[in-house]
């Protein structure tokens, strides 16, 4: 969790506009990931910075995203 931790930081550099968050949290304990994601979800809206989340995690992108597109599966 702290690689994560320290590269969301380095993301989060002041010219930031978008992020692209590909399975940042998918080694890490739920309690990890709740604190991973509750604290980027909170910084992205702050700073009114887009954010695209990837992930094979319908439960988390259903909690995480207010849109989805689902890619190589029958919809």
């Amino acid at each position: 969790g702290e690689l994560q931790r320290f590269c969301i930081a380095r993301a989060l550099g002041e010219g930031t506009r978008f992020l692209l968050a590909d399975e940042i949290s998918t080694m890490l304990d739920l309690i990890t990931q709740s604190q991973i994601w509750n604290f980027l979800l909170r910084e992205v809206q702050t700073r009114e910075i887009g954010l695209i989340a990837v992930s094979h995690n319908p439960e988390l992108l259903a909690q995480i995203c207010t849109r989805q597109i689902r890619l190589g599966e029958d919809v």
